[in-house]
């Protein structure tokens, strides 16, 4: 169902935050500056994101069951793990009809794909 569907979304998203969090504190080595405010971005960003989809999506369906995901992928491979991240919300988004919300999922993965460019191209 749609509304479960969602609730993992909003769910990895908050994963996503706390994996890019604890990235972005480890930072380190050439480039690293770049890297810490490329994460620092994303993880003050997706917040908002994700409490204004939920937000809509308790509008249409009620209170979500929201379980945070154990954390997803390896520290020294930021890039591959927001990849991994995204593609989980795509695929979720697929299982259900989000065109009355489209806009703001587009906005997550905008987020998710312009923070991937920023670690693989300014550094």
């Amino acid at each position: 169902m749609e509304k479960e569907a969602i609730a993992k979304i909003v769910g990895l998203m908050m994963m996503s935050r706390d994996f890019t969090h604890l990235a972005h504190l480890r930072s380190k080595g050439a480039g690293a500056y770049a890297e810490h405010m490329a994460l620092g971005g994303f993880y003050d960003a997706i917040v908002d994101l994700a409490d204004g989809l939920a937000e809509a999506v308790q509008g249409k369906y009620g209170i979500l069951d929201i379980e945070i995901p154990p954390m997803k992928g390896d520290l020294e491979d930021v890039i591959g793990a927001l990849r991994t991240h995204v593609t989980m919300i795509e695929n979720l988004c697929k299982k259900c009809d989000t065109s009355w919300i489209d806009n703001m999922v587009q906005e997550v993965e905008t987020l998710y794909y312009s923070t991937i460019y920023k670690l693989e191209n300014l550094k």
